[in-house]
């Protein structure tokens, strides 16, 4: 059977007695919407990607039982991967240990090693769990004080909740410090391997060895099975994101900008070291560029706009963003600008795009560069933050230039 539009899918899954994968318009899913008389469902990606019968490792509850209300009134439908912290605790050992040589030895195949040898030091293999043990987790860490990079196993976490259905669990502090102080000897030993790993991977004198693939056994399972039924076809993008609406609680339009309060934060410049590091492990992305470039929207040299990722790594993008000057009948200039820039100019045409209400269209080529430049407030080695007066002056602008474009191609 192949599934070739949204209208079949959703077919398959009203009328399938025993699917495979879930949806905000399943059978179940639409059932206990009803009877907890919820506003709507609230799913994430692996809710979507294990079975309406799946049951929680840890807590043994079924997801008819772990659904619950949120303060807005949505099913919260979520499940999540629970991993041991020792991959990221090793990752970040052999960033530090490299940063500090003179000549950094270790190359992207030495991070690659870092990061494959870990898994060896893990306590337990990534698994999905429900969100209230997985919170579980967080919270019995937090009032046991354990090392940061400590995390409770599926199974140990069974052993310190109190299990009620649709409902957080209660936690028994007693029993988790109990847990704690049985991991802490081997968890001792399980850092110094982890600090031995990092400084041969710093070192560059790494071996390789294949491990077993564990981590993505749900996604890549549910995946064949899209592909098999033609799922994949519908559209070309995350297959799963067709289950389920993605931002079920819509802020408001410009919250993107809003929140960061035009409020500089104070940013420590990364030492020669830790740029090295970086050019080492990115150079691709370091080369994008010749070496006096400055970006042409913020003026920043290539080192000020390197800063901090999400995970707290030194890391430097550039993209080549297309920008429209409708002053000359609609000419088309490429540029390669800081990620900063690129994010800050996409996200003002997406707001555009959501006040026109007019559906996903291309965002690549309705801002002119010299109005990215005169709403950021620029900070080096820091995200941009946005001068909103200007913005709130571009957004008019920007949202009629795609409202004419929408009735050209209309």
């Amino acid at each position: 059977m192949k599934i070739k539009s949204l209208t079949e899918l959703k077919i398959y899954l009203q009328e399938d007695k025993y699917p495979q994968f879930d949806a905000e318009y399943s059978k179940q899913t639409i059932s206990l919407v009803k009877k907890f008389e919820a506003v709507g469902a609230d799913l994430n990606k692996w809710w979507v990607l294990t079975k309406p019968t799946w049951t929680c490792p840890s807590c043994k509850r079924e997801k008819s039982d772990i659904v619950r209300k949120n303060k807005h009134g949505y099913l919260i439908c979520h499940l999540h991967e629970h991993h041991d912290h020792m991959k990221d605790y090793v990752k970040k050992l052999f960033e530090e240990i490299s940063s500090t040589k003179e000549i950094v030895l270790a190359d992207s195949l030495s991070e690659k090693f870092s990061i494959r040898t870990s898994f060896a030091l893990a306590a337990y293999d990534n698994t999905v769990i429900c969100i209230d043990c997985n919170e579980a987790d967080a919270i019995a860490k937090k009032e046991v004080k354990t090392h940061r990079s400590f995390s409770y196993s599926p199974d140990e976490i069974n052993k310190f909740i109190v299990v009620n259905k649709n409902d957080k669990h209660i936690i028994d502090s007693k029993k988790a410090l109990e847990i704690w102080e049985n991991n802490k000897e081997i968890f001792s030993k399980r850092l110094e391997l982890a600090r031995y790993l990092a400084e041969i991977a710093a070192s560059n004198l790494n071996w390789y060895q294949p491990s077993d693939v564990t981590a993505k056994q749900t996604e890549l399972h549910a995946k064949n099975l899209f592909r098999s039924l033609g799922i994949d076809e519908i559209k070309p993008h995350n297959t799963e994101q067709l289950l389920y609406n993605t931002v079920v609680i819509k802020g408001e339009h410009n919250s993107w900008r809003i929140k960061n309060k035009n409020l500089y934060t104070p940013v420590l410049k990364p030492t020669d070291g830790e740029v090295n590091h970086m050019k080492a492990m990115r150079k691709a992305n370091w080369t994008e560029v010749d070496d006096n470039w400055l970006c042409p929207s913020c003026l920043r040299t290539k080192f000020e706009c390197i800063r901090k990722s999400n995970n707290n790594s030194w890391f430097f993008l550039v993209r080549n963003n297309v920008f429209m000057d409708f002053d000359s009948n609609n000419t088309v200039n490429s540029k390669f600008i800081c990620n900063d820039c690129s994010v800050a100019a996409s996200n003002l045409v997406q707001e555009a795009i959501k006040n026109a209400e007019i559906g996903i269209i291309s965002s690549r080529s309705y801002i002119k560069l010299e109005e990215v430049k005169s709403m950021i407030l620029v900070q080096p080695h820091n995200q941009h933050r946005i001068n909103n007066d200007i913005a709130d002056q571009l957004l008019p602008i920007i949202t009629k230039r795609i409202l004419e474009d929408y009735d050209t191609s209309d």
